[in-house]
């Protein structure tokens, strides 16, 4: 009711008015504080958007068979959880720049950090070592990747974040699941730069129009992303997957 919002509570992956003029419905949430740094913390924000899917089903706003969500720096975790405990909640996902409490990302930047090392071992209750490693097997996202099937779009900015990323994003390219990597290479978090915002906002607005509506932008310019994405859709046909 106080602003007047254009993207989304910020430009990177978020692309509120051009996917509403596009005829889908974008509800933006935010992070509850009670559970902060804790495995309930990306629970609460579950229970948030199953609340939120099954009124605006109700309401006749949406079809929930074809939700989407978007993940950007920390909620990205959030996203990456709620597609392993609920693989069928939605039909395109995006994560953007941000963390997911893996294993691989823990070994890559604890050392050195002391706040993410204890952050990390908080949530997943251990330090990946000994009798703790269970609980990160059993608690970490990347360890449970096998239950993921809903679409996924990836957005690396910087050389820093494809380390970040490239667990997830291996293990379900491995797997022949329909996941896409794109490199921002010189943006930031936040993005700044008109043509990194338009690759990942407008990006964006491509991919779900083409999981949640069957649209493909017909440009010649998308003919590339275009020809991936029906093969990625094809595959996932012949896998007898939903």
């Amino acid at each position: 009711p106080s602003a007047f919002v254009t993207d989304g509570l910020y430009p990177t992956a978020m692309a509120a008015r051009p996917l509403a003029s596009a005829g889908i419905a974008v509800l933006q949430t935010t992070n509850r504080p009670d559970h902060f740094v804790s495995l309930q913390e990306a629970s609460d924000a579950i229970d948030g958007w199953e609340s939120a899917i099954a009124q605006l089903d109700r309401e006749g706003v949406i079809d929930r068979q074809r939700v989407g969500i978007i993940g950007f720096s920390r909620t990205c975790w959030y996203v990456e959880q709620a597609l392993i405990e609920h693989p069928q909640m939605f039909s395109a996902a995006t994560i953007a720049d941000g963390i997911d409490t893996s294993y691989m990302t823990y070994r890559l930047f604890s050392e050195g950090r002391p706040t993410l090392a204890m952050e990390y071992e908080k949530i997943l209750g251990a330090k990946p070592v000994g009798d703790g490693l269970s609980a990160w097997v059993q608690r970490a996202p990347g360890f449970h990747l096998d239950r993921v099937e809903t679409p996924l779009r990836i957005e690396a900015i910087g050389p820093v974040s494809v380390l970040t990323e490239w667990e997830t994003y291996s293990s379900l390219s491995a797997q022949h699941k329909p996941v896409d990597l794109i490199y921002i290479p010189a943006g930031q978090h936040i993005l700044q730069k008109p043509l990194d915002r338009m690759a990942s906002q407008q990006g964006n607005v491509d991919w779900f129009r083409f999981w949640l509506e069957s649209h493909l932008d017909p440009h010649p310019s998308k003919a590339n992303q275009n020809e991936r994405w029906r093969g990625m859709r094809n595959s996932r046909e012949a896998a007898g997957r939903k």
